[in-house]
């Protein structure tokens, strides 16, 4: 998205357009599989549908506000802020990701060992 809003001409524009995609289309199913290992069966498609939702509602909440920027000012100032936005949902993200404690894994390794006894 940055590349994108900083290309100056059509074929660096289109060519930014063409790995975002590849990266998205790449970064999905990763995510998803991702997604999978770490919920447990009961609650796997409550937690792929809250996904789902929670994609939906960013686009709802965070598109008029870029829209309104793009019209205001430019289409470019509205690309970089939202690639601004995006990352810091990474850095959130990544960030949260380090604290949490993997509950998953807990529970499998006492299953394991309820099994052995």
């Amino acid at each position: 998205m940055l590349a994108f809003a900083l290309s100056a001409t059509f074929p660096a524009a289109a060519t930014a357009a063409i790995l975002a995609g590849a990266v998205r289309a790449a970064a999905d199913p990763l995510w998803t599989t991702w997604l999978v290992r770490e919920t447990t069966p009961a609650n796997r498609a409550t937690v792929l549908s809250a996904v789902g939702m929670a994609g939906a509602l960013g686009e709802i909440t965070g598109g008029p506000p870029a829209g309104r920027l793009g019209t205001r000012f430019s289409v470019a100032r509205a690309l970089l802020a939202c690639a601004a936005v995006s990352a810091a949902s990474v850095a959130f993200l990544a960030a949260a990701g380090r604290r949490s404690a993997r509950p998953a894994d807990v529970t499998v390794v006492r299953r394991e060992a309820d099994t052995l006894r």
